[in-house]
């Protein structure tokens, strides 16, 4: 055998059941390893998952138009393990959640380029045109497509999109979110009007505030009572920077 044969595995059945005659064994894959034929079976009684038999599947190599010679060699063995992939790879394919159908284009500092990269393909652009910051379709950290909406979403009453703040797949922070809190918290330093301990309270209620959680109305309540003491002017700065997270359009 060679060092990196060339396979090809073409899959008869995911799910065995049963052979119809008691001596009668069930095709499960036909196998081609540099251009040979191998197939290979699943005891007359076997039922279930294909998966859960694989331990007791039979190789047998194609000899000629009517002659099957079964096999116990390591290229039997390698049959049984690129069969046994292509089972896991689709069950691994059927159990995973669907991709969003209309991914969103933002800019890492959060403004919108496009809603749906389906219906408007032709207008994906590299870079922001309003702050130049590259675009991103998807989380940086997981790789999950951005979730956006299709032409139809306003007939839901939800609003215009709005870029969600964190990722729906792993939970973390899209980076427009990230640089609004480290913004805030940076902007929070040079507030003289607030001692040491009040500054430290308010950066601490930043991160409910991007988010809707249980602690998000006390958050605000404490951001109320500490920005009461500082300019207007300034107070509006870090308001427009932690603004609430957007309620966006309901799937349906």
């Amino acid at each position: 055998m060679s060092g990196n044969p060339q396979t090809k595995v073409v899959l008869k059945q995911k799910i065995l059941h049963g052979s119809s005659q008691p001596e009668l064994l069930q095709s499960v894959a036909t196998v081609y390893i540099d251009g040979k034929e191998y197939r290979v079976y699943a005891p007359p009684d076997a039922k279930g998952d294909t998966l859960d038999w694989v331990p007791h599947f039979t190789v047998r190599q194609f000899t000629d138009f009517n002659s099957e010679a079964e096999i116990h060699d390591a290229l039997g063995v390698l049959a049984v393990r690129v069969v046994k992939e292509k089972l896991e790879k689709q069950e691994r394919d059927a159990n995973r959640k669907p991709r969003p159908e209309h991914v969103a284009q933002i800019c890492r500092n959060g403004h919108l380029v496009l809603s749906s990269l389906k219906e408007s393909p032709q207008f994906r652009k590299s870079f922001c045109e309003d702050c130049g910051a590259a675009t991103i379709e998807e989380c940086q950290a997981c790789g999950w497509p951005i979730a956006g909406i299709g032409p139809l979403a306003w007939m839901g009453g939800g609003g215009p999109y709005q870029p969600p703040r964190y990722c729906g797949e792993c939970g973390e922070p899209f980076p427009w979110t990230e640089t609004a809190l480290t913004a805030a918290k940076e902007y929070t330093d040079h507030l003289d009007q607030l001692s040491p301990e009040e500054k430290t309270m308010l950066k601490g209620t930043f991160d409910d505030l991007t988010s809707d959680t249980p602690r998000t109305a006390l958050a605000a309540n404490r951001f109320k009572r500490f920005i009461s003491k500082i300019a207007p002017g300034a107070s509006g700065v870090l308001q427009k920077m932690l603004k609430p997270s957007p309620l966006r359009p309901q799937k349906r």
